[in-house]
């Protein structure tokens, strides 16, 4: 089990959900994003926040801690806040379903999904919901890309 596998498979779930239009890892991706002319929403952020290995003596295991936020382009002189904040979060949960159904390693969820809004340089809304992936520890191979 290695990071870049993990993130591919959240990946390959974002991409069977239709209504993504970008898939960002990281927050630098996320300000490339920003930073670019056209931008197309709703995009899908996989937010590396952290690694927690945990070993005893009967066994041994990886957690992957990530913040998944999905986030939808509010239109400028409309209301449409809760309009984003409905499609965002069936979103994540279709990416969720299809991570639980398909997925190699166990997914879990430490935390709630908080709202997340941004005013600059796009309106934005959206949710952020921290997940973790535990998976098998194996120290006797290497595991290089």
């Amino acid at each position: 089990m290695n990071l870049k596998k993990v993130i591919q498979e959240i990946e390959t779930a974002a991409n069977t959900q239709a209504q993504i239009k970008s898939i960002v890892i990281d927050e630098n991706g996320l300000q490339e994003l920003e930073n670019e002319e056209s931008k197309d929403y709703p995009v899908f952020i996989i937010e590396i926040m952290n690694v927690d290995v945990q070993i005893s003596a009967t066994s041994a295991g990886l957690v992957y801690y990530f913040n998944l936020i999905c986030l939808d382009a509010e239109l400028q002189g409309k209301q449409n806040r809760v309009d984003c904040l409905s499609d965002t979060l069936g979103i994540l949960q279709d990416v969720f379903s299809e991570l639980f159904r398909n997925g190699y390693y166990s997914y879990g969820t430490n935390g709630q999904a908080s709202i997340i809004t941004e005013v600059a340089p796009t309106h934005t809304a959206g949710w952020v919901m921290p997940i973790q992936v535990v998976g098998a520890f194996t120290s006797d191979t290497c595991d290089v890309p």
